[in-house]
């Protein structure tokens, strides 16, 4: 059966990792006469048509790229920085509201990382017309590529000119009505960005915490009470203002890594440089870095010199000396020396635009905790305004409060139990936990997966690229003679094998001698000639050495030196893995390499228990076997172990080494490849639970003493907005601590 593949070379990055537009190629190109089955390889950029024997192939690729042009064309995805969002219940406004426009395919907004992402029809929406309908429920939205710093001017002014008017009022005589203008100026001026979602929402039956506070104040209106309105909408916009600069504090990271990232790029093609969009760069590509620039690609130094900075990326401290070979990433920041880079991959499949990936889909995956909340609030809310609406009728109506006092009660009920700092606790700390991780290179795709880390206790690691480093290491058991090492370094420069290599780099450092007459037998070894003499240097049966060892140098079958070939152990191993078993876990060496190999180096590194010479599918199984008796992270680099990945309650990933599989397929990615970084997760998970089952209990605590207490008595309403933004303000406050 005939088949054609094509790269997804018509559509944006965007597109290409959008499941929707994903589904409308495939529908579209399922449809095509003569195609018997599509499939797509997204991980690969790549659709492969079968074809049935009376099809065209050529009319059909040509009807297919048209296809994915018109997909690429037909929606626009874009990404907006959202301003003024106090809680998540904001968020669940914004996309409800830009769900019910026509030409909006599909829209999300990350409450922490403070960002809607939206899917919209070309020719039936546009962005402005996108930023009008955020803007009429009282929230700004800017392109994240033209974002700048918010200024909090818009929200001070109104908070200062309402508080002044608030303290004016108090110095108007009683009688007459100048005083509740006064108070209904300071109302309207400090809280109308709580009154203007909060109609909106109250007009569609929408129950948010704007909706609860904007009846509330309007209720104690209502009833006469001007001056406690007033202090009411004041003191929620202090508390939101204080609250909105707190949980900045937490985007500080995500901000941080997205305002250092290259926008542009400079291509150097036919000896002309020209300035294109980061976007456009393709493997081979070179560009051209200036001082003290971001790198825009992954790629190796071709000319110039210099150290780069990677803290932002990889969490390390120290800048690194970059020279002609040196391979460097992109996102990291270049020294006082221009350098011209040879892009090795395009820049969608960086190492930056994969870290930025991460970062919006930072919260896909939420602690349970947060799911739950989620579930309770969507009826609380309403359940409280049936409650608040019930107590301001019945207390009157059966004679336990006048009528003035009942409502009064009623409307305290809807402001101390407005659900915020509940539903904010969680999210505000799992984006700081995450942003926490970033600093020292670890990249998580959602808080789900720190709190597991916390939780598994069974561990399993690959072997190869993961505690120890790809390439191998050779250490020499016997040198006869001085010019041995030389001679083997010579020989060994002559072969790509890799203990060939391993021999080389110990060589190398030495002057070596100039060889005739090489030649390579594969897979076993090298011979050559210095000055009359013919060396071998290769495997025991090849050189006819009979000595301990791994590779051997002879002359005439005269052993010269031997070397011991072992896997260079990734630095700081054995004290990881001995602090994960400290903590009750079980540590298992999951690999496919043969068995005396794996069990040398799980001895090296303390681990007791070895499974060898598994396959990929083996690898899965097992990991499937542990998770069966409780929670198991797997920890792995190459394609053989995306499987392993996937099935684990938590898998992770080295970034450096790994494979573009395991990156794809893990939860959490080590971008320094430092082992040392899994216990310090490990730290920072069991902190995150412990923030968050503090947040939970205290601010249901706070919630339930303020609520008995104001069936009791008749309090005043600002009391009920100071306990409820204080304990927002708390909770905020104390997931911070997760920064350190």
């Amino acid at each position: 059966m005939t088949s054609i593949t094509l790269e997804f070379a018509g559509l944006p990055p965007e597109a290409a990792k959008c499941a929707a537009c994903i589904d409308r190629l495939s529908e579209r190109l399922r449809a095509l006469s003569g195609v018997n089955s599509v499939e797509v390889a997204e991980e690969r950029r790549k659709v492969t048509l079968a074809l049935n024997e009376a099809a065209e192939p050529r009319r059909i690729e040509a009807a297919a790229r048209k296809i994915m042009t018109e997909v690429a064309h037909g929606y626009v995805h874009d990404r907006l920085r959202i301003g003024g969002m106090d809680c998540p219940s904001c968020a669940s406004e914004i996309e409800t509201a830009l769900r019910s426009k026509d030409g909006v395919a599909a829209c999300s907004v990350d409450f922490p990382a403070a960002r809607l992402s939206v899917e919209y029809e070309l020719g039936r929406i546009t962005i402005p017309q996108i930023q009008a309908e955020v803007r009429k429920l009282g929230f700004s939205g800017q392109p994240v590529r033209d974002e700048v710093r918010q200024s909090n001017i818009g929200q001070v002014i109104p908070l200062l000119v309402g508080g002044l008017l608030y303290v004016a009022a108090w110095f108007v005589p009683e009688t007459g009505p100048f005083r509740a203008v006064l108070f209904a100026l300071s109302a309207v001026v400090s809280g109308w960005r709580m009154f203007l979602p909060g109609m909106i929402s109250l007009r569609n039956l929408r129950f948010s915490t704007n909706t609860l506070m904007t009846v509330a104040v309007i209720g104690a209106a209502a009833i006469g009470e001007w001056e406690e309105a007033a202090a009411v909408a004041w003191l929620f916009a202090l508390g939101n203002f204080l609250q909105a600069r707190t949980i900045s504090r937490t985007r500080s990271a995500i901000n941080e890594l997205i305002d250092s990232s290259p926008k542009s790029a400079v291509l150097v093609r036919d000896g002309e440089s020209r300035e294109v969009d980061v976007n456009g760069i393709i493997a081979g590509d070179l560009v051209e870095v200036k001082p003290f620039a971001s790198i825009p690609v992954d790629g190796i130094v071709e000319t110039g010199e210099g150290y780069v900075d990677a803290a932002m990326v990889t969490g390390e401290a120290e800048p690194i000396w970059a020279s002609k070979g040196t391979q460097v990433l992109a996102g990291t920041a270049a020294g006082a020396s221009p350098m011209r880079i040879r892009a090795e991959k395009d820049y969608s499949n960086s190492t930056l635009a994969k870290m930025l990936d991460l970062i919006e889909g930072g919260q896909s995956a939420r602690a349970p905790q947060q799911e739950m909340i989620d579930r309770v609030t969507a009826w609380y809310t309403p359940a409280i305004l049936v409650v608040a609406v019930a107590a301001g009728l019945l207390l009157p109506l059966f004679g336990l409060r006048s009528w003035h006092d009942g409502m009064h009660q009623g409307f305290w009920l809807l402001m101390v139990a407005c659900p915020c700092a509940l539903v904010i606790s969680i999210p505000v700390a799992a984006v700081t936990a995450i942003g926490a991780a970033g600093r020292f290179g670890a990249m998580i795709k959602g808080g789900a997966y720190l709190e597991a880390v916390a939780t598994v206790r069974h561990w399993a690691f690959d072997k190869t690229g993961t505690l120890t480093h790809s390439r191998l290491t050779a250490e020499p058991l016997e040198l006869s003679q001085p010019n041995a090492l030389p001679i083997a370094g010579a020989l060994a420069s002559h072969s790509s094998h890799p203990v060939s290599a391993a021999v080389y780099r110990r060589a190398k450092s030495s002057p070596l001698p100039l060889l005739e007459n090489v030649e390579e037998v594969r897979g076993m070894g090298v011979e050559g000639t210095v000055d009359g003499r013919t060396y071998r240097l290769g495997s025991a049966s090849f050189t006819g050495a009979s000595a301990a060892g791994d590779a051997f140098l002879t002359e005439a079958g005269r052993l010269l030196a031997s070397f011991k070939i072992s896997e260079d152990r990734r630095t700081g191993a054995s004290d990881a893995l001995a602090e994960i078993m400290t903590s009750g876990a079980s540590v298992v060496l999951l690999s496919g390499d043969q068995l005396a190999k794996a069990q040398a180096v799980a001895q090296s590194v303390g681990v007791g228990s070895v499974v060898a010479e598994a396959r990929p599918d083996e690898k899965a199984r097992h990991i499937e076997e542990l998770a069966s008796a409780g929670g198991v992270a797997m920890v792995g680099d190459g394609v053989n172990d995306a499987a392993a990945l996937q099935r684990a309650t938590v898998g992770i990933a080295m970034g450096a080494a790994g494979s573009d599989a395991a990156i794809q397929s893990a939860d959490i990615v080590l971008l320094n490849d430092d082992i040392a970084n899994i216990p310090r997760l490990l730290r920072l998970g069991r902190k995150f639970r412990s923030i968050l089952a503090e947040n939970i209990i205290f601010s249901l605590g706070t919630k339930g003493f303020l609520l008995i207490a104001g069936a009791f008595a008749v309090l005043p309403f600002w009391l009920a907005v100071a306990g409820d933004m204080g304990v927002s303000l708390l909770v905020t406050a104390n997931a911070l601590r997760l920064r350190k």
